[in-house]
C-alpha cells in the first residue's frame, strides 16, 4: 500500500558514531566493505557489477562512505585472486528487561567473532541467544534513499506513480542525520537492489540501499538516559569487533 508523501526525518536510522575517530571509522569501513565483497564474490563469481548484483551494491556502500574508486577496485581485484570468501552472520542476543539486540556480521571466522561479540555484550549484563529469539523482535525492510534537489521536478502523485513501478511498498520524504533530503523508498528486504536498479534506471541520484531490522512498536524497551549512554557505548564496542557491520536494537530512551 503507497501511503501519501509525508515530510519527516527517518525514524528507523541506526545509531551513528559521534566520536572524532574519523580515521579509524575510515579504516574500519574500508574493511567492512573487503568483507561484503568476499561475501559476494562467493556466491557469484563475477567481477562485473551488471552481472553480480550483490558486488553493485557493494560497490553503491562503499561510493555512498566517500571510499575511492580506486581502492574500491583493488579491494575486488585482490579479493578475485584470492579463494577467499566470507558469509553474512545474524547473531540474536538478549539483555535485561526485554533488552533485544540483532549484530550483522560479515565474517570469514565465525568461530572466533561470536565470542568477541559475547565477550563484550557480557560486560553489560547480555548475551548471545538462539535463532528467533531476537528477530521475533524486529521486522526486517529495504529501504532506498534517492537524493531531492532543485532539477527534480516530480511531483508527489509521481513519486507515487514511480514506487509502485519499482514495486516499493512504501515511499515518504525525509530528511537524513546528515542533513540530505530524500525521497525514501521501502520495500521489501529481498528486492533492495532491483528497486535500486529501476530507481537509477530512471536517472535518479541513489545515495543509499540497504535493509535493515526495525524494532516492532509493542517490543521496544524504553531505558534511562544513563542506560542508553551505556548502551551506546557497548554498540561502539562491538562495532569494533572485526567483521560486525551493524548492531540493531529494540531500545529507545525514555519519553
Amino acid at each position: 500500500m503507497i501511503d501519501p508523501l509525508q515530510k519527516g526525518h527517518s525514524h528507523w536510522q541506526n545509531i551513528k558514531h559521534t566520536k572524532g575517530e574519523q580515521d579509524a571509522l575510515r579504516g574500519k569501513e574500508t574493511q567492512m566493505l573487503t568483507l561484503r565483497i568476499k561475501n559476494a564474490l562467493k556466491d557469484n563469481a563475477s567481477t562485473d557489477p551488471k552481472v553480480n548484483n550483490e558486488l553493485g551494491r557493494c560497490i553503491d556502500s562503499g561510493k555512498q562512505k566517500n571510499i575511492a574508486m580506486d581502492t574500491i577496485l583493488r579491494i575486488i581485484r585482490n579479493t578475485a585472486s584470492k579463494n577467499e570468501s566470507t558469509r553474512e552472520e545474524i547473531i540474536e542476543c538478549t539483555g535485561a528487561g526485554g533488552l533485544k539486540f540483532i549484530i550483522q556480521a560479515f565474517t570469514d571466522l565465525p568461530k572466533r567473532t561470536r565470542p568477541d561479540i559475547q565477550a563484550r555484550l557480557k560486560k553489560f549484563g547480555a548475551t548471545i541467544d538462539k535463532q528467533g529469539t531476537a528477530t521475533r523482535s524486529f521486522e526486517r525492510k529495504g529501504f532506498v534513499d534517492v537524493e531531492l534537489n532543485e532539477e527534480d521536478s516530480r511531483n508527489h502523485d509521481d513519486h507515487i506513480e514511480l514506487a509502485i513501478e519499482a514495486e516499493a511498498d512504501d515511499v515518504s520524504m525525509e530528511t537524513r542525520e546528515d542533513g540530505i533530503d530524500v525521497l525514501q523508498f521501502q520495500c521489501n528486504y529481498l528486492v533492495v537492489n532491483q528497486v535500486r536498479k529501476y530507481l537509477e534506471s530512471k536517472g535518479l541520484n541513489v545515495v543509499y540501499a540497504e535493509s535493515v531490522f526495525i524494532p516492532i512498536p509493542t517490543s521496544i524497551v524504553q531505558m534511562s538516559s544513563d542506560n542508553m549512554e551505556k548502551l551506546y557505548k557497548l554498540i561502539d564496542k562491538v562495532k569494533e569487533v572485526e567483521g560486525v557491520e551493524e548492531v540493531f536494537i529494540n531500545a529507545e530512551p525514555e519519553s
